[in-house]
């Protein structure tokens, strides 16, 4: 615990800016020297198998191996935190795989943006036998992914660990959270933005909810749940990139990590099945993209910008 608190302290705030080759590195090498190495589900793999692989198949990559993957194919090495609620307590999927059909998808478009993305996903990455160094291990995971993608179902936003997940992404690496669908399928003509990414099917700028206030399977969990949203408060923005927190400084409460205050974007991609809504709670704002450019600043479209530069890869 002791290292993770000096690499998030001291490492991780100095490797904001670097480039995404020493970036990815340099933590790996910290990382290694910790705990258990971050370890990248590839989404070709699991297209492969049909389905999300147990940690003990050894289905997952090294970030280096990975990188050689993504060099080999010309796209840039981009690395994806899958955030979800698992069926039952010893299935992350459906009998129908369908989060690893969302996988596959997301991974088709994201080739098309030229990115091969890599997910990092629990059940496949940390090993379910013995979890707990993986679980501590959890915000240096996080906070070396380029993006989260939150697989968006009515049971999702309840949960305090989907909660959580979202808030340690927030604070170590951008206000944004991507939300796709279960209905959410590759299609090679869709829209997309000036920067290859794809159109999402709804953006809004929504407060972070309090992760304190979400359903546990084990109550145990809710002394871990509180000693990470303390970090998080602790390191608020402190290793968001040079420039992203002006680019942000119109959302809400931006400025520290105040729940039912604090504002991050969300997108959507798919139809929306969740309970993400105003009618959930009376904190939760809800202002969707067309509102925020009306009361911002003119400063050139940088909410577009928060993903790119955001990334740890960029």
């Amino acid at each position: 615990r002791d290292k993770v608190l000096h690499a998030l302290n001291t490492v991780w705030p100095a490797l904001k800016n670097s480039s995404h080759l020493s970036t990815w590195q340099r933590r790996d090498e910290e990382m290694r020297e910790i705990g258990p190495p971050m370890m990248l589900l590839d989404w070709q793999t699991v297209q492969d198998l049909g389905r999300i692989p147990h940690s003990s198949e050894n289905r997952t990559i090294t970030m280096s191996e990975a990188s050689e993957k993504a060099k080999e194919t010309g796209c840039r090495f981009f690395i994806e935190m899958f955030s979800h609620r698992w069926m039952s307590r010893w299935a992350p999927d459906d009998a129908k795989n369908s989060k690893a059909k969302i996988l596959v998808e997301w991974g088709k478009q994201r080739k098309v943006a030229g990115l091969y993305t890599f997910f990092w996903v629990d059940f496949a990455c940390i090993n379910q036998s013995d979890i707990a160094p993986g679980v501590c291990m959890l915000p240096l995971y996080v906070s070396s992914c380029n993006n989260i993608v939150c697989y968006d179902t009515p049971e999702y936003e309840r949960r305090a660990w989907c909660r959580i997940e979202r808030v340690i992404f927030s604070a170590f690496v951008a206000p944004n959270n991507e939300f796709v669908s279960p209905e959410f399928r590759f299609t090679a003509d869709a829209d997309r933005l000036p920067n290859k990414e794809l159109k999402p099917d709804k953006e809004e700028y929504r407060c972070l909810p309090d992760p304190m206030d979400g359903e546990l399977s084990y109550k145990a969990d809710a002394m871990l749940v509180e000693e990470l949203q303390a970090l998080c408060r602790e390191h608020w923005a402190k290793c968001w990139k040079d420039g992203l927190k002006g680019a942000v400084k119109n959302f809400n409460g931006i400025d520290a990590l105040c729940f039912g205050r604090t504002e991050v974007r969300q997108r959507f991609f798919g139809k929306s099945t969740s309970n993400l809504s105003s009618k959930r709670s009376s904190r939760v704002s809800i202002r969707s993209s067309t509102e925020s450019a009306s009361k911002a600043k003119p400063r050139g479209g940088p909410r577009a910008s928060v993903t790119s530069q955001a990334s740890v890869g960029s």
